[in-house]
């Protein structure tokens, strides 16, 4: 009888052992369900001792079938065997891996403060001290210091030091705690925790996650007075992507670069195609957590790329469909709030509109996180429809909010408030206002005459317009049409043809007036806004009553 129980439990073992290097080779092939089962099956086969009898095993076996219930989207039974490694595991070190699966976890269903939380906790008994908040002046002083050892360490030789296998779990954990704080804590708090990251790369060398440690870096520290020195380091950490083969990490690391940085020189399409390609990325390999956020990134920034807008409706809508068996909130909402404002401006949402609308919380509490996102959305529906006066106030909170900010909406928010300042130009300061959103925007023109050169003409031309040099400014205009097309912005050639127009109405120059009308309702046409194309049709109309 005890021969025979022997043999059942070896048996038993050794059965569970070929379903896990099954489930472990099919979920390397990114065949989830496959592996889920072969998985499920090697953990039901292990006898009720196992923990103690085989606990390398079992360690294993269970971390693997959590991944692949994570993979396949099973998000209590991954977090059940994960909790059963935590009541289980002998030490700290065996229970790494397991945390870092529960930390993705949490951050694909939008629980960004319970995966902070726990990120805190097990850096906290790795060694590391992590406060609980952090001022304005000490992100500003390691922001500094972290620049000065990039420019003293981060070279080729540095590429040969390989950090010790004991601190690479360190800096994954504050990569990881990096995208979380992003989402719930003020900008020093995130910048000091990504600093932390960076410096311990660059003290003990090349590690997994040193790539995505710098490019997590170069998105807080970029501003205005260190671009290419910050564009420089992105650059060098991408390619160590390549150099070293980390491939898996392709959706973690295009993310901060493509999102954060690189916007400012290369093409807005080129960066949202890399964003897109990080989504299928992530998705493919099993890692949706920032595939998800950079698929986010990738359709906001299509919306100012000049893409067809009925296209891009119905590509949030799909993405809002997908986005239902991950539970993540504030992917939801922030697809939903993007799909409203494409909703008005093809039609001001009379017919593509929908009931379900994006939660945006308090919007006096300053530590809300929703609330950039609330009013940047109500600048972009207020100036594309005109909305003058309430363009003015909600401009204003964004300025106030993330006006200091070198990022992408940003960028955006101060062209279109320069363009409204030209018709307030009878206050001095708005004047002056204008001249140094010209003068940021040939700073943005000189790094990129793709994404900005059009916009400083069209500023340019507008003022131009307003001092009365009416042939420098049909000039201006003209060089911002032929900037936009060729950059394929077919929103902003339509808007620079449609100031043109009322340009050439102003100085009774009624018949070029209507040539440019006709071609910003070309352009808006091809665009996908019916709410443009109407208001540009009725100039049209009224000015054809007058000839």
């Amino acid at each position: 009888m005890c021969h025979h129980t022997l043999k059942n439990r070896e048996l038993r073992t050794k059965v569970a052992k070929l379903n896990m290097r099954a489930g472990k080779r099919a979920l390397d092939g990114y065949n989830h369900e496959t592996a889920y089962s072969f998985l499920k099956t090697s953990s039901s086969l292990l006898h009720e001792d196992h923990w103690e009898s085989c606990y390398e095993l079992s360690l294993r076996i269970n971390f693997l079938t959590a991944r692949a219930a994570y993979c396949c989207r099973h998000f209590d039974a991954a977090e059940s065997m994960l909790q059963r490694i935590f009541e289980k595991a002998l030490s700290t070190k065996d229970k790494l891996s397991a945390y870092s699966l529960l930390g993705t976890m949490y951050q694909t269903q939008g629980k960004v403060v319970d995966a902070l939380n726990m990120y805190s906790s097990i850096l906290t008994q790795l060694g590391e001290i992590i406060p609980d908040s952090v001022t304005t002046d000490t992100s500003v002083s390691i922001v500094k210091e972290t620049l000065n050892m990039c420019e003293e360490i981060f070279n080729d030789e540095w590429n040969q030091t390989k950090m010790k296998e004991s601190l690479c779990y360190i800096p994954k954990f504050y990569c990881e705690m990096t995208l979380s704080a992003y989402f719930c804590k003020p900008r020093p708090y995130v910048t000091y925790i990504c600093c932390k990251a960076i410096q311990l790369c660059l003290r003990n060398g090349m590690c997994h996650f040193a790539p995505l440690s710098f490019l997590n870096f170069t998105v807080l520290a970029f501003s205005k007075d260190n671009i290419p020195h910050v564009y420089r380091i992105g650059s060098r950490a991408i390619s160590l992507l390549e150099s070293f083969n980390i491939t898996d990490r392709i959706s973690d690391c295009y993310y901060p670069f493509y999102a954060g940085v690189a916007w400012k020189i290369e093409p807005f399409q080129l960066c949202a195609a890399k964003l897109i390609q990080a989504f299928s990325s992530g998705l493919s390999n099993g890692n949706p957590n920032v595939g998800i956020y950079c698929l986010m990134q990738a359709n906001y920034m299509y919306t100012f790329c000049g893409k067809n807008l009925r296209s891009l409706l119905v590509e949030i809508d799909y993405y809002l469909n997908f986005l239902k068996s991950y539970k993540n909130e504030i992917a939801k909402n922030y697809f939903l709030s993007n799909r409203e404002t494409v909703s008005m401006l093809i039609d001001k949402g009379l017919e593509t509109g929908i009931e379900v609308k994006a939660s945006y919380g308090d919007l006096e509490n300053p530590s809300n996180k929703q609330r950039e996102m609330f009013f940047f959305h109500q600048a972009i529906r207020c100036f594309w429809l005109g909305y003058v006066e309430r363009f003015k106030h909600v401009a204003k909170k964004c300025l106030e909010i993330f006006g200091h900010l070198l990022q992408f909406n940003t960028s955006q928010i101060k062209f279109y408030h320069g363009l409204y300042l030209v018709e307030t130009q009878k206050k001095k300061k708005s004047k002056e206002t204008l001249r140094l959103a010209i003068a940021d925007m040939k700073d943005a023109a000189a790094m990129s005459e793709w994404n900005f050169t059009n916009k400083l003409e069209l500023l340019e031309a507008e003022l131009y317009s307003f001092e009365k040099k009416s042939n420098q400014a049909i000039a201006s205009y003209d060089a911002s049409i032929a900037s936009a097309r060729n950059s394929r912005f077919t929103h902003e050639q339509g808007l620079a043809c449609e100031k043109a127009g009322f340009h050439c109405n102003r100085e009774k120059d009624r018949v070029r007036a209507l040539g440019y009308f006709q071609q910003a309702r070309e352009c808006y046409e091809e665009w996908g806004s019916t709410a443009k194309v109407d208001f540009i049709q009725n100039e049209i109309e009224k000015l054809e009553l007058k000839n």
